[in-house]
């Protein structure tokens, strides 16, 4: 069992330096009021792009049928359980993409809009 041995008087004792520069993943300007309501102005306008460009997809014929395959491939209508456990977490995965997708869509162009999106033909008249 170690003891711990303190420093004699006459030894300089190194404190340790103190962290100035934030790690890259560390949060910044938390406590800054303007900065944290300028990132989520920031935030609110990419977001409004986002969803006007989902919109816009919806919008076009063609588009819409790629949204309605990709939706297809995200099994959302289906069941993830599977046998193989690393099968069903790789269809829970899909769904879950598919789920977000659906979301986003959804606050882009509303409710009604995509109940006919996932009815192929109601908006493809």
């Amino acid at each position: 069992m170690a003891v711990p041995v303190e420093p004699l008087a006459s030894e300089p004792v190194e404190e340790p330096e103190a962290e100035t520069e934030h790690p890259a993943d560390a949060p910044q300007g938390v406590g800054d009021v303007a900065e944290v309501a300028r990132r989520e102005r920031k935030r609110k306008i990419t977001q409004a792009a986002q969803r006007a460009a989902l919109a816009r997809l919806i919008e076009d014929r063609a588009g819409r049928a790629w949204v309605r395959g990709l939706l297809t491939l995200c099994h959302l209508t289906t069941s993830s359980y599977r046998e193989n456990t690393n099968a069903m977490y790789f269809a829970e995965g899909e769904r879950n993409i598919g789920i977000f997708l659906l979301a986003e869509i959804t606050a882009a162009v509303g409710n009604e809009l995509v109940g006919a999106l996932l009815t192929k033909g109601e908006m493809d008249g």
